[in-house]
């Protein structure tokens, strides 16, 4: 009688840790403020004051392009017509100086924000199967380590990957 409590407490937690796990993420954020079209101040260009003869010649060139900018509204609809994906595509494609290798970037930060939640999804049902399921069928605890230490080695290539991939990249 009591193995059959035990099994019921056992599932609750594993209900529980996973609620848990799911609502502590947050996906994608970390970089958000970098693409919302805020200039990144540490890297902003140098102005070589030798050729700027006045201050006056620099606020006439903000003054006519802040005019053009508010007759046509040109920017405003380029900037509405780019889905934040787009943003970030570029924002790659910027920092490698080269379309496949940006995109092949941009396709590793993908998979490496949404590999979390599939891996530990994959890690509990594991888990599942081979602490509560496994206890009575000896393949099914079999399947469920498998699990776990698959979702575990996929976790972790997932997460060093992108890693891996800026070091080659930016070391040649």
């Amino acid at each position: 009688m009591e193995k059959n409590y035990i099994k019921k407490i056992a599932m609750i937690l594993t209900v529980f840790v996973t609620l848990t796990m799911f609502g502590s993420f947050t996906l994608g954020t970390e970089n958000s403020t970098e693409f919302d079209g805020e200039e990144n101040t540490a890297n902003e260009e140098l102005i070589d004051l030798g050729t700027i003869d006045t201050n006056e010649k620099t606020e006439d060139n903000t003054n006519e392009s802040i005019e053009d900018a508010e007759l046509n509204d040109a920017s405003d609809k380029i900037l509405s017509n780019i889905t934040k994906s787009e943003r970030k595509k570029a924002y790659y494609i910027d920092k490698y100086n080269d379309e496949f290798l940006g995109q092949v970037a941009y396709a590793l930060d993908v998979a490496r924000i949404y590999s979390l939640p599939i891996c530990f999804i994959g890690i509990t049902i594991g888990a599942f199967n081979f602490l509560i399921i496994g206890n009575k069928k000896l393949d099914k605890k079999e399947q469920g380590f498998g699990w776990i230490v698959g979702f575990t080695i996929g976790l972790v290539v997932f997460n060093v990957l992108p890693l891996l991939y800026a070091l080659l990249v930016a070391g040649r």
